[in-house]
């Protein structure tokens, strides 16, 4: 029985080699860029709109500000924020004046969403 389950961190091609960044690129059997064209396609589609494009450009910024390179290797990161501080800054960013969290319970002590808010409001 053939495997084809995607294997997107296990691809043998060189990066720009890859069908996913090359037309005539290479692919294994199990490539869902390959296997779901049209579904990649409509995806592609999405940004076209001017709020999708945006969230994905603001998306990206916050993750390029939430990382710092570590022994100066681009391929070793560590994150230098909370995760739930990295959420408030990019609402922030996309001028949302509300958000709402769901969490385990056994978080709660952790968790002070809305103190954060007002905090980071107040500042």
């Amino acid at each position: 029985m053939e495997d084809t389950a995607p294997k997107f961190a296990r691809c043998p091609y060189s990066y720009s080699d890859r069908f996913c960044n090359t037309v005539d690129g290479k692919f294994l059997p199990s490539c869902p860029t390959e296997k779901q064209r049209e579904l990649l396609s409509k995806s592609l589609k999405e940004y076209e709109k001017p709020e999708i494009l945006e969230f994905a450009r603001q998306a990206s910024i916050q993750e390029a500000e939430g990382y710092e390179k570590i022994n100066g290797g681009d391929d070793r990161v560590k994150p230098i924020k909370p995760r739930i501080v990295e959420i408030i800054e990019f609402a922030e960013k996309m001028k949302y004046t509300r958000i709402g969290f769901v969490f385990c319970e056994g978080l709660a002590k952790e968790i002070t969403v809305k103190n954060l808010w007002r905090q980071r409001k107040n500042q």
